[in-house]
């Protein structure tokens, strides 16, 4: 039998010397996934994302004969270029899939740039249902090419072993709108009821937050908490996996894009987190339900008073994570590639057909029979 190419994807994304880049970390897990599912990956960065540096983009993507493009955007590296919304308008290379990682927080000036990189999008990935209502409100001919493809988490499982005394913690970037006020206020009460218990931030200023990074560490010391920087994946795997509870108050409710609740999932970490209209149905099964600060430090204290409530609590995280991890996220994404790759039929694509029809990509590792 004769080989069958594997499909080959270009992916967009950029890369800084930041530390703190969530969407390249998540990038560099997804390509490998990808490889080991079969697909040919093929990343296109020169370094330069400005307008000036589109034709040479076009050129190497080009070159690598994709049979689809994935775009990552916002991404650090892109910054506030419009070399990616050029790439997107101009390029007839192959069928484009924009994965958005954010809508409804952006500036207007970013959300009118993005209606420009969707123009010809083959298919757009959001992260969370809210996200998708938000665009399509925005841009309603975007509606019907949107999918869900939820995130995952960039830290390494682990065994979950709580050290003593109990410990909560934050996990996150030290940005406005992350719910650490929330944390503190959920702080004060708990050690009033219960003093023993420690408190602790893994998390770092945002470059664009510097000042509001450096208000929460000096709020964080005065009130005695550790602070972990959130560098090496292991590290911050080692210390979530000792935590007693991972309390996380996001503003609009724990979702699939919120990859700190994820990564504390992943560690087998109790969580005490909000739902909100962010939180989608398939998560509530995983979840005790708080809405505020006050239901928030209830579900605490009951935990850390409770072994049978924490244990449940637990096996609720294990689960979660089990459903919910890259295996999902790489089968969303092989979805998305399959219908754009039914949709445009070609040379490549027609030698590929019959294999798409029957229910899997090709796979690289195929051979002569």
């Amino acid at each position: 039998m004769k080989q069958q190419p594997a499909m080959r994807v270009v992916t967009l994304c950029g890369s800084t010397p930041s530390k703190f880049d969530a969407i390249r970390d998540s990038q560099d897990i997804l390509e490998a996934r990808f490889a080991e599912a079969g697909l040919s990956v093929h990343p296109v960065d020169l370094g330069d994302w400005s307008l000036a540096a589109v034709p040479a983009i076009l050129r190497e993507i080009s070159r690598r004969k994709p049979d689809v493009i994935l775009m990552q955007y916002p991404s650090r590296a892109f910054g506030v270029s419009l070399g990616p919304v050029a790439i997107s308008a101009i390029q007839r290379i192959a069928p484009l899939i924009v994965m958005l990682h954010e809508f409804i927080a952006a500036h207007p000036l970013r959300k009118a740039a993005v209606g420009a990189l969707l123009v010809r999008a083959d298919r757009i990935g959001v992260t969370a249902d809210r996200e998708g209502e938000g665009l399509g409100r925005w841009f309603p001919w975007v509606r019907k090419r949107l999918r869900n493809i939820p995130i995952a988490s960039n830290i390494p499982g682990r065994a979950w072993k709580p050290s003593a005394p109990p410990r909560v913690v934050y996990f996150g970037q030290m940005r406005p709108q992350k719910g650490l006020e929330e944390f503190f206020e959920c702080h004060g009460r708990i050690v009033s009821a219960m003093p023993h218990v420690r408190f602790g931030i893994i998390g770092a200023p945002v470059p664009k937050f510097a000042d509001y990074g450096a208000m929460i560490q000096e709020r964080a010391r005065a009130c005695g908490m550790s602070i972990l920087p959130s560098g090496e994946s292991g590290d911050v795997a080692d210390s979530l996996s000792q935590a007693t509870l991972a309390l996380l108050p996001f503003p609009d409710g724990a979702s699939f894009r919120r990859g700190s609740l994820f990564a504390a999932a992943g560690c087998g970490v109790p969580l005490v987190t909000t739902v909100g209209d962010d939180t989608p149905d398939q998560l509530l099964p995983f979840l005790q339900p708080a809405r505020n600060v006050s239901e928030l430090t209830e579900l605490a204290l009951r935990y850390l008073s409770d072994e049978g409530s924490l244990s449940d609590a637990h096996e609720r995280s294990v689960r979660l994570s089990a459903l919910f991890g890259w295996d999902r996220t790489v089968d969303c994404y092989m979805e998305v590639f399959r219908e754009v790759f039914a949709n445009r039929p070609g040379p490549l694509q027609t030698a590929l057909a019959s294999r798409i029809a029957a229910g899997r990509l090709p796979m690289a590792s195929d051979s002569k029979s």
